[in-house]
C-alpha cells in the first residue's frame, strides 16, 4: 500500500485532522498532541499496515512504526495536512512533565543523526589509531578528528535552533543565541574577565557542547519576542523585534539563565556519578530492569538529554546508556528463545526478526509482540535484564557516543582502553543471559 493511503488511515485512526494539535516522531515512533486521546481508535491504529503498536505516554498518542520508516510516513502525514510540531493549544490533560519531555526529545530528536555521525567517526578515528591503521599524528586524523568534532562544538547552535522552532518562537534567533553562547571572541572576553554587563560580571563558563543552557535561553526568547512584538513600533517591525530580543535575552543569559543551566547540568552529572558510585552494578541493573516499562510508555526519550549532559561532562555514560546496551541486545535474547520454545509458524517468525531487530538496536518488536505476550515472559524479561545489567555495570561498559546500542556500539567504545571488549562482554552476555532465563522460564511453550 502506498504511503499516502497509509497516512490517510492513520489521519482517520487518530480522530481525523482536526483532533491533532501536533505531530513529531522519534527514531521509531510517530507522536501525536491530540486534542481529544479519546476520539483515536486504537484498534483501527494497530490493524493499519506498518503499526507495529499503540502507546500513551507524556500527553501523547504514539504510534510505533520503526527505524528508518517512521520520517517516511511522518512525511507522508504532512503531505495530507499541514501541523504544527509545537502546538499544545487545546490539548486536553497536558501538564508541565508532558510538556517538559517533548520539548526535550523535539530539540534533540532532530539534529541527533548528525551528532551520531560525528562521534561514530572519531570513534572509528580511535579505533583505526589503535590497530595501526592510521597514524594519530598524520594530518589525515588530524582533519577528520576536527571535522567531526565541529558538531559537539556548535551543538548549542542547532539546540537553539531545534528548541525555538519546538516552541513556536523564532528558531533563526534561537540558534543565533546559541552561536553568541560559543562565539570565540565572547568566550575570550569572558574567560580573561575584560568584559561585563551594566557592572555586572559574567561567570566564566563554557557552553561549548552543552544542552540546559540553550533550551532555558530559547524558553526566555519564547516570552520576550511576545514581549517584543507588543511594544515595537510597526515602522521598524523588521529589525525592531529582534533587537529588542537580543538586548534582553542575551545579557539575561550570561548573568541569570547560562548559570543556572550549568548548576543544573552539574547537579544532574554529580548526582549520576554519585549513585554508580555507591550502588556500584546495581545502578546499571535496576535502570535495565525499568527499561521495558519506560519504552513501553515513551518515556525513555526523555533520557536522552540527562545521557548527553553526562557525555558533554564527563566524556561518557556508565549508567543510562550502557542499561541501553543491556536491553537492547538482551531483547534479541529473549525473541530469540521465544522463537524456539513456540511450534507456532507466525510465533517462530515474530521471534527470529525480534531477535534481529534487537540486535540492530530497535527493541520494540521485542516488547510488544513478544514480551507482552504472556505472563511469563514479562518475568523472564525483568529477571534476565536485572542480571544483564548487573553484568554491564561490572564489566564498566562506558558509552562515549550517544548512538542506539547495537552491534555497532562494539567499534563506537573505542577510545577508552578496555571498553571495546567491556561492550563486547556486555553485549554477548546479555543476549547469553536473556535467552536462558527465557528459556527456562517458557517451558515448552508459553499459553
Amino acid at each position: 500500500m502506498e504511503k499516502k493511503e497509509i497516512a490517510k488511515q492513520i489521519i482517520e485512526a487518530v480522530g481525523g485532522a482536526e483532533n491533532v494539535a501536533s505531530v513529531g516522531h522519534c527514531m521509531t515512533r510517530l507522536r501525536f498532541n491530540l486534542k481529544d486521546n479519546s476520539k483515536a481508535n486504537d484498534a483501527i491504529a494497530r490493524q493499519i499496515e506498518g503499526v507495529k503498536g499503540v502507546s500513551k505516554a507524556g500527553g501523547q498518542y504514539q504510534l510505533i512504526i520503526g527505524s528508518g520508516i517512521v520520517d517516511e510516513y511522518f512525511d507522508a502525514i504532512n503531505g495530507i495536512a499541514t501541523f504544527s510540531k509545537e502546538d499544545y493549544s487545546g490539548v486536553k490533560n497536558a501538564n508541565v512533565f508532558d510538556i517538559v519531555i517533548d520539548v526535550l526529545s523535539g530539540s534533540m530528536m532532530p539534529w541527533l543523526g548528525c551528532l551520531m555521525g560525528s562521534l561514530i567517526i572519531q570513534a572509528l578515528l580511535s579505533l583505526f589509531a589503535q590497530i595501526g591503521v592510521l597514524d594519530a599524528a598524520s594530518s589525515t586524523y588530524l582533519f577528520f578528528n576536527t571535522m567531526s568534532g565541529a558538531c559537539v562544538y556548535t551543538m548549542p547552535i542547532f539546540i537553539g535552533f531545534t528548541c525555538a522552532e519546538k516552541l513556536g518562537t523564532n528558531k533563526y534567533m534561537g540558534a543565533l543565541i546559541g552561536a553568541i553562547m560559543i562565539y570565540p571572541a565572547m568566550m575570550t572576553a569572558i574567560s580573561e574577565g575584560t568584559v561585563s554587563v551594566f557592572g555586572l560580571s559574567i561567570q566564566n563558563f563554557s557552553y561549548t557542547g552543552t544542552f540546559i543552557p540553550v533550551v532555558l535561553s530559547c524558553i526566555l526568547l519564547k516570552y520576550v519576542e511576545k514581549l517584543a512584538k507588543k511594544i515595537c513600533p510597526k515602522v521598524i517591525y523588521i529589525f525592531g523585534v529582534t533587537m529588542i530580543e537580543l538586548i534582553i535575552v542575551v545579557p539575561l543569559t550570561f548573568l541569570v539563565v547560562g548559570p543556572v543551566g550549568n548548576l543544573i547540568t552539574s547537579g544532574l552529572t554529580s548526582l549520576i556519578m554519585w549513585l554508580h558510585g555507591t550502588a556500584g552494578f546495581l545502578a546499571p541493573a535496576v535502570v535495565t530492569m525499568l527499561l521495558p516499562f519506560c519504552v513501553m510508555g515513551g518515556l525513555h526519550v526523555g533520557l536522552l538529554p540527562i545521557i548527553n549532559v553526562m557525555i558533554a561532562e564527563v566524556g561518557y555514560d556508565t549508567a543510562i546508556m550502557p542499561s541501553f546496551l543491556a536491553w537492547n541486545v538482551g531483547a534479541a535474547g529473549i525473541a530469540l528463545a521465544y522463537a524456539l520454545r513456540n511450534k507456532e509458524m507466525n510465533k517462530r517468525s515474530l521471534g527470529f526478526s525480534a531477535a534481529l531487530s534487537g540486535v540492530m538496536g530497535i527493541s520494540e518488536p521485542t516488547l510488544f509482540g513478544v514480551v507482552l505476550s504472556g505472563r511469563k515472559t514479562l518475568i523472564a524479561t525483568l529477571v534476565g535484564m536485572f542480571l544483564s545489567g548487573a553484568l554491564i555495570g561490572i564489566v564498566n561498559y562506558k558509552v562515549t557516543v550517544p548512538i542506539s546500542q547495537s552491534v555497532f556500539s562494539i567499534p563506537a567504545a573505542a577510545g577508552i582502553d578496555g571498553n571495546m571488549m567491556a561492550c563486547a562482554i556486555g553485549f554477548f552476555g546479555s543476549i547469553i543471559i536473556n535467552f536462558v532465563v527465557t528459556y527456562f522460564f517458557l517451558g515448552k511453550e508459553d499459553k
